[in-house]
């Protein structure tokens, strides 16, 4: 059994023990836009990849390519639930994702001592939109979320132009914001 998966781009690249040099933008911008959020239930098709375009163009440019790689580690892992990824069966997928996350944002050229800083504002953001999408993208439950994380977040302000993007169009424009903030990046990072 092999113990890697196939990227888009043809890489072998294991999650679990990640190669920089095989980690893609374009793998991942592509695999983004092609996991829809809230695991597939939502009143219509929504990508990882938008997700963190509305993360990441809402926070301060300083922050942004630290917001647009937020969940870069989903390309090779792919997406967990919130409710089910904070459960203690799942340690191994959020140790997994960190040390992959970590990766990826070296690999980016993300400077680490300012990660902590960066991820704090990029996380505060993620949940203001993840209430905004929750308020827009899914229907009415039986139950309320009980996320105490979520208790004192407000949701982000929503868009009057926001609309779902197809996957082509969510990984275009990921893959547009990329090189926007990447600008003047060395060319080993485009990948």
């Amino acid at each position: 059994m092999a113990n890697w998966i196939q990227t888009h781009a043809g890489h072998a690249f294991d999650p679990f023990a990640p190669d920089q040099d095989k980690i893609c933008i374009k793998d991942i911008a592509h695999a983004l836009s092609n996991i829809c959020r809230f695991t597939g239930h939502t009143n219509q098709y929504y990508s990882v990849a938008q997700h963190c375009v509305e993360v990441a163009t809402r926070v301060p440019m300083v922050y942004q390519p630290w917001a647009l790689l937020h969940d870069a580690s989903e390309a090779y892992l792919c997406d967990i639930a919130r409710p089910l990824k904070q459960k203690p069966e799942f340690k191994f997928y959020r140790d997994a994702e960190d040390v992959l996350q970590t990766a990826i944002y070296k690999r980016f050229g993300l400077v680490e001592g300012a990660t902590p800083f960066a991820t704090d504002i990029v996380k505060n953001m993620d949940l203001r939109v993840l209430l905004l999408e929750k308020r827009l993208l899914l229907g009415r439950c039986e139950k309320e979320w009980d996320d105490h994380s979520l208790a004192h977040v407000e949701p982000a302000m929503h868009r009057v132009s926001w609309r779902p993007l197809s996957a082509l169009a969510a990984e275009r424009e990921f893959l547009n914001c990329y090189y926007l903030m990447f600008e003047g990046a060395a060319e080993g990072h485009l990948g």
